[in-house]
């Protein structure tokens, strides 16, 4: 799973949230206070395919500033 945290535009918190929701590989979108705007949740395994779903989707959704990428491996 990938961990995606990130900045939107200001007024456009929602509107990214809601792009990030339609993409099928996305499982959750949160809304955040604090330093970042949005989090959300990808169900994708491998690092070629998450880099290229980046690169290829979240990064085309208009509002999106800034992003952070977090590879994770569940323990539990």
């Amino acid at each position: 799973m990938i961990i995606l945290i990130g900045r939107a535009a200001v007024g456009k918190e929602m509107k990214v949230a809601q792009d990030l929701a339609k993409l099928d590989e996305v499982s959750a979108v949160y809304l955040l206070t604090g330093e970042y705007d949005f989090l959300a949740e990808i169900d994708i395994k491998d690092v070629e395919a998450g880099i290229d779903f980046v690169l290829d989707k979240v990064r085309r959704i208009g509002g999106i500033t800034e992003t952070r990428t977090m590879f994770t491996k569940k323990v539990k």
